[in-house]
């Protein structure tokens, strides 16, 4: 539980979910005291240095969330190996993340399972679709990040009972 813990998030592009998923994430981690916990997005066939999509930053400024710093990045091995968590939007995602790195398979799971549609688990991709598809990404990541934070919450009293920490 010392150090810096990583959890990645993972789409496509690295244009849409898995930003916003980083950006909102991250800001219920800060808000719940968890600063230990950084949260970095990636995608599987993403392109360096592209700014997340238009629609995707006006959905998050609708929440009071910045994201114009983001810049998209491809996925390597090392940053799975590197991450504690890997949440990945589609079963695409999911195959792809543990054909990279199958000593870390089990580290990778579908974000949209943290929320309360278990039938159907796959949060999907808006890119190029109207502003509604950007609207229910934000809505599934940002029940999933309040789930999964509160996850982490208890862990870490957990570990700080445990330890005396």
């Amino acid at each position: 539980m010392e150090g810096v813990q990583k959890l990645l998030t993972v789409c496509t592009g690295n244009l849409c979910r898995s930003p916003m998923a980083e950006y909102v994430l991250q800001v219920e981690l800060l808000a719940r005291g968890l600063d230990h916990i950084l949260v970095e997005s990636a995608g599987i066939v993403a392109y360096d240095g592209n700014p997340a999509a238009a629609m995707a930053i006006q959905e998050m400024d609708r929440h009071g969330i910045d994201m114009r710093a983001h810049r998209s990045r491809p996925l390597t091995k090392e940053m799975i190996e590197e991450a504690k968590m890997v949440l990945v939007m589609d079963r695409h995602h999911l195959y792809t993340v543990r054909e990279m790195s199958i000593e870390n398979a089990k580290k990778a799971i579908l974000m949209g399972s943290l929320t309360s549609d278990k039938e159907f688990p796959i949060i999907k991709d808006p890119y190029g679709g109207p502003r509604a598809g950007f609207a229910k990404v934000y809505s599934q990541v940002h029940e999933a990040s309040v789930n999964l934070v509160d996850i982490l919450v208890r862990e870490t009293e957990q570990w700080k009972r445990r330890t005396g920490r």
